[in-house]
């Protein structure tokens, strides 16, 4: 009896048993289908041995068909373990019981895959090993776009910052520039041609005018520079300046043109010319020992189809600049970097860096965008965009030039408000030289004091905007009220970047950027006071 009662209960005890381990293999089966990431059960040999429905949308088979298969040929088309596999890892490590992640490319996405041990007894090595994948391609995506975004961020702040530093040093340099430039001006005017100073002066005002040259780049590249703007004809400059650009280039450059008659572009014509020369030294640079510069000018209508793909275009009529060289061409982790300013693959003393940087300032400036293509010992071509002028019509200037005899003044009375002594004092001279009568002011206050003296009324205020007490924008108005018929030169080694120079220009005020060159001056002076 008791042998029977004892069976009975070890049966009930089984059955019991039994039931706990359906309900936990279904637990387990529940627990292991709702995992939302594709996990799988694999065999120390890579057989897969269970697939949760997960891998049902990222494989494309149903998750029963995946059973029996190697889990490299499903994942990763293989017929072996590829580099880097985490179980392949595991099987070889020692004493490791959690959860080893590798991120691996699988069918075209970024996933990070925990591959875990599955404990058997003590001291015996694992038979089966969990894999739970993450897909995260979504988020390196994002990861990657922050990491683009920071680095725009951090070249703007880098753009910022030198540009302040030009501001401020153009200011007082130009000021420099300007004395320099004009005191040789004069000694030259009062140097006759057959004197031994004469050669040595007209360096001096050579290498002036360089030096002005590099503050103009600087400049240009900031976008602090005012544009002369105008309607100008593309296809007359391009061609003035190809006997220039041979010489520039040497005998061992051909260059070859394919120009067309192309569309007007409201802009500043020499800046125009300035990005043709810095592609062609670009290019020569790229060609030491000789090759062929091809030019290219036509027009192009661009349709929204068209600008698709390229981020920056946008449709309109456009004057299409190609340049494009056969020289050493331009590696591809060097590309993302040829318009940073001062950045050269030149050697030191070889190269400011300024060229390409200068040619993206005047292409954004004038609302247009940059194409390059460019391999490795195949050359490069940049593509230039420039948005035709609505207006078709271009004024031209067809008298003679000046001579300083017709610049001359009648007497009128100038207040120069300059706070660079040199400069002054220059001014001074050369105003009263040619026939005005000047006072001069260091600031605001001083202007104003000069102003009250009895008998003085100025017929044009020269004032530069940067004064050390305001800028001239608040003395204009103030003398406006007290002098309606008191006309305005502005002037400025660079002017701040939130005036408006063509809403100026609208209204009647006059602007001269520094350095200025002494007929500029009596020419822009003159035809102020005649209107």
């Amino acid at each position: 009896v008791r042998s029977i009662l004892e069976k009975s209960e070890q049966e009930k005890k089984l059955r019991e048993t039994e039931a706990a381990l359906a309900i936990a293999r279904h637990e387990w089966e529940t627990i292991f289908q709702a995992i939302p990431q594709p996990t799988i059960v694999v065999s120390d040999d890579f057989t897969i041995l269970a697939a949760n429905r997960a891998n049902e949308s990222f494989t494309g088979m149903p998750s029963k068909e995946l059973v029996g298969k190697k889990c490299f040929t499903v994942y990763h088309r293989t017929q072996a373990p590829p580099d880097g596999c985490p179980l392949h890892e595991l099987q070889h490590a020692r004493n490791l019981d959690g959860p080893l992640p590798r991120e691996l490319e699988v069918k075209g996405r970024n996933v990070l895959v925990a591959v875990t041990p599955i404990g058997n007894a003590a001291g015996s090595p694992p038979k089966k090993y969990i894999h739970i994948a993450t897909d995260v391609t979504e988020l390196r995506r994002a990861e990657k776009e922050k990491e683009i975004l920071q680095n725009q961020f951090h070249h703007a702040q880098k753009m910022e910052a030198i540009g302040t530093l030009v501001s401020g040093v153009a200011h007082d340099f130009n000021n420099i520039l300007g004395s320099i430039l004009g005191f040789t001006e004069l000694a030259l005017m009062k140097t006759d041609a057959a004197s031994p100073a004469h050669p040595y002066l007209k360096e001096i005002l050579s290498s002036s005018h360089r030096a002005a040259d590099l503050v103009n780049q600087l400049l240009l590249f900031c976008r602090k520079k005012p544009a002369k703007t105008e309607n100008f004809d593309p296809t007359k400059s391009l061609t003035s300046l190809l006997s220039m650009l041979g010489r520039l280039l040497g005998e061992k450059i051909t260059i070859q043109t394919n120009i067309e008659k192309a569309w007007p572009i409201y802009g500043d014509k020499s800046s125009f010319e300035q990005v043709v020369t810095n592609l062609a030294v670009n290019a020569r640079d790229a060609m030491p020992e000789g090759g062929t510069l091809t030019i290219r000018l036509t027009n192009v209508t661009l349709t929204e189809e068209a600008c698709r793909q390229n981020p920056k275009a946008y449709p309109g009529r456009f004057i299409q600049l190609t340049v494009t060289d056969t020289g050493r061409g331009i590696e591809r982790d060097i590309l993302p970097h040829i318009f940073e300013p001062f950045f050269t693959t030149k050697e030191i003393g070889k190269g400011t860096g300024l060229g390409l940087s200068v040619v993206h300032g005047i292409v954004t400036q004038h609302n247009g965008w940059i194409e390059v293509e460019s391999s490795v010992g195949q050359g490069t071509t940049f593509t230039l965009y420039f948005p035709a002028s609505p207006e078709e019509t271009i004024r031209e200037e067809v008298s003679p030039p000046p001579t300083f005899q017709s610049l001359k003044g009648n007497g009128e009375t100038l207040l120069v408000v300059e706070d660079d002594p040199m400069l002054n004092h220059f001014l001074k001279t050369v105003l009263s030289e040619h026939g005005y009568t000047v006072k001069n002011a260091n600031g605001i206050q001083e202007a104003l004091e000069i102003c009250e003296e009895v008998g003085f009324i100025p017929e044009l205020v020269f004032t530069d905007i940067m004064l050390p007490d305001g800028d001239a924008f608040q003395l204009a108005s103030t003398l406006k009220e007290r002098y309606r018929k008191t006309r305005f030169l502005f002037t400025s080694g660079y002017p701040e970047p939130h005036y408006n120079w063509r809403d100026f220009q609208k209204r009647g005020m006059h602007f001269i950027m520094k350095p200025y060159g002494i007929q500029e001056l009596l020419k822009m002076i003159q035809a102020i006071l005649r209107t």
